[in-house]
C-alpha cells in the first residue's frame, strides 16, 4: 500500500470508528460470527475496499451492522467474505460533469468607443433574435426585435424568461416561432455593408425551431420577473465552421465572484430597439445597490444587478435580452456576458436598467445544458 492509501486508510478508519461509536451500537453483535471470530475493521480487506471505493454515511452503516464490539476505540467486524454491495449515494458523484460550454468562445476584435454608436457587422456574432407571430394575424413580427438572446453552445441560446412565458406573451398577442442567428440589419436578408469602398455580405440568417423551452423555476416567483432567465434548446446544432464566423459562442463566467468587481471598469451592452434596424452599443456604469432598489422597488432581487449610461447621456431603449458583457482584462478582443437585460424604464431623466446577473445561476445553466 502506497503513503497516499495508508494515508487515506488511517483517516477512514478514525471515521468508521467514530460513527461506530456515536452511533452506540458497540454491544450489536455481527451476524454470523462468533465473538472469537471477530477481527479489527483495518484487517478486514472487504470492508477496508469498500470503505476507500465509498467512504459515506451508508458504508459506514454497512460497517455498524457488521460490528462485533468496540474494543480501545477499535471496531471489531465479523468480516466478510466479499464486499456488501455499495449503498446508492446520496451524494453527488465525485466526478465532474464535463461542462458543454466551449472554451473556444466570445471572439470579437471590436470595443465600442462612444455610447450608442452602431456596432458593425460581426461584431457580436452571438446575438439571436427571437422571431415572433402575431397570433390574431398570423403574420411574422419582422419590423423590430421584442427579445433577443445569446448563443452559449451549439445547442442553447440563453435567453429572459419573460421572452418565452405564455401568460406574458400572449398577453401580448404574440407567440414565438423560430430564433434567428448572424443577424444584424433585420431590415435585409443578406446583411451587407460596405467596406473600404468594397461591398461585404454575411451569408443568409440562419433560421433555428425551438425543440425545448426550460424556464428558470423561480421565475415570477420571489418577485416582479426575479429569477428571470431560461435557455432555448434549438432543433438542430449549430455549424459554428460552416457560418464563416458569423455565429459563434459567447463566454460565460464562473459562478461566485460580485458584481461589484466585475463592474468597476463598466459593461459593453449591444442591442436592437424599436426604432432602427441594427443594434447599437451602449457604455453602461454599475449601480449601487441601494440606489437601484430606491429606483426600482418592489423589482428588485438580489440576483439582479441596475446599470446606467453616464451622466449626461441620453436615454436610451433596448430589446430585452441584450447580453451586458466585458472584455478580459488580459485580452481585450474575449468577451464575457455577466447580465441579460431584463427591464429598461423609459422617462425624463436617465433611469438604470435591470438585469438578471449571470453568475448565480451557472450551476442552474450548466445542470440543464445536455448534449
Amino acid at each position: 500500500m502506497n503513503i497516499m492509501n495508508q494515508g487515506a486508510c488511517v483517516l477512514l478508519w478514525s471515521l468508521a470508528v467514530f460513527s461506530v461509536v456515536a452511533a452506540e451500537e458497540q454491544s450489536t453483535q455481527g451476524p454470523g460470527c462468533k465473538r472469537e471470530e471477530c477481527v479489527p475493521v483495518a484487517e478486514c480487506p472487504p470492508l477496508r475496499e469498500l470503505l476507500l471505493q465509498s467512504p459515506t454515511e451508508d458504508s459506514f452503516k454497512e460497517i455498524r451492522k457488521l460490528t462485533c464490539f468496540v474494543k480501545k476505540t477499535r471496531p471489531w467486524v465479523c468480516c466478510p467474505s466479499t464486499p456488501p454491495p455499495s449503498p446508492p449515494s446520496r451524494r453527488r458523484s465525485s466526478k465532474l460533469r464535463q461542462s458543454l460550454l466551449p472554451n473556444d468562445c466570445g471572439k470579437s476584435n471590436y470595443i465600442p468607443v462612444f455610447e450608442g454608436e452602431g456596432a458593425p457587422l460581426k461584431t457580436y456574432p452571438w446575438k439571436a433574435v427571437l422571431q415572433y407571430r402575431v397570433i390574431s394575424e398570423k403574420y411574422l413580427l419582422t419590423n423590430r426585435v421584442y427579445c433577443s438572446g445569446s448563443v452559449i453552445n451549439e445547442r442553447y441560446v440563453l435567453i429572459p424568461a419573460q421572452c418565452v412565458a405564455k401568460n406574458m406573451t400572449e398577453d401580448l398577442g404574440i407567440e414565438l416561432v423560430e430564433v434567428l442567428l448572424g443577424e444584424w440589419d433585420i431590415s435585409t436578408d443578406p446583411d451587407c455593408t460596405n467596406l473600404k469602398g468594397k461591398k461585404y455580405c454575411a451569408p443568409p440568417v440562419q433560421r433555428f425551431a425551438v425543440e425545448e423551452v426550460t424556464i428558470h423555476p423561480d421565475f415570477f416567483k420571489r418577485g416582479i420577473i426575479s429569477d428571470d432567465i431560461a435557455l432555448l434548446r434549438l432543433s438542430r446544432p449549430i455549424d459554428f465552421k460552416a457560418s464563416g464566423g458569423f455565429i459563434q459562442p459567447v463566454c460565460l463566467p464562473r459562478a461566485g465572484i460580485s458584481a461589484e468587481a466585475v463592474f468597476r471598469d463598466g459593461a459593453f451592452m449591444n442591442s436592437w430597439n424599436s426604432s432602427l434596424p441594427r443594434p447599437s452599443n451602449h457604455i453602461l456604469s454599475y449601480v449601487d445597490k441601494t440606489t437601484c432598489d430606491r429606483v426600482l422597488r418592489d423589482t428588485y432581487v438580489k440576483e439582479q444587478i441596475c446599470m446606467q449610461v453616464g451622466q449626461g447621456q441620453p436615454d436610451y431603449t433596448a430589446a430585452r435580452g441584450a447580453p451586458l458583457m466585458v472584455t478580459d482584462s488580459r485580452r481585450r478582443t474575449s468577451y464575457t456576458q455577466y447580465g441579460i437585460l431584463i427591464a429598461k424604464p423609459k422617462g425624463t431623466e436617465t433611469l438604470p436598467g435591470l438585469f438578471t446577473y449571470i453568475p448565480p445561476y451557472m450551476q442552474w445553466i450548466e445542470g440543464t445544458l445536455r448534449p
